[in-house]
């Protein structure tokens, strides 16, 4: 179950957003190589039934990247939902422990978003009074 979280987790961020997205940007807004490398990661899974949740699962992980400027928060999230798919399609109440750790992680990764977001609002705010007391 680990192997089939982690490893794409990281493997796939690493290609789409480390390499993929960071060619596209030299040739097209961040929009555009946001699209386009969104539905590339969703045809990669070669699963046309999914190719939409999967495109758009994409789009949140590049809003992460995009407001973290990391890597590692995409791979956190993109982790946990390997990990929930896992547990809930594979061990459907099998291993409510691991839900549960899932389910705890998942919080984890929404109070970090919560407090970038936070903080990239204060940062916003400072910089924006500043601004208007010169």
């Amino acid at each position: 179950m680990i192997n089939s979280a982690i490893i794409p987790a990281v493997a796939e961020e690493l290609l789409i957003k480390g390499l993929v997205f960071t060619i596209l940007k030299k040739y097209y807004s961040t929009i555009t190589a946001v699209i386009i490398a969104s539905l590339m990661f969703a045809v990669l899974h070669l699963t046309p039934i999914r190719i939409i949740p999967l495109f758009l699962c994409s789009c949140f992980t590049f809003w992460i990247y995009l407001r973290s400027g990391n890597l590692i928060l995409p791979i956190f999230q993109h982790f946990i939902n390997n990990l929930f798919s896992e547990v809930l399609i594979n061990e459907p109440f099998a291993s409510l422990g691991t839900f549960y750790a899932a389910l705890a992680l998942f919080g984890v990764g929404a109070y970090i978003m919560y407090k970038l977001n936070k903080i990239e609002l204060e940062n916003g705010d400072k910089a924006q009074i500043a601004k208007s007391n010169k």
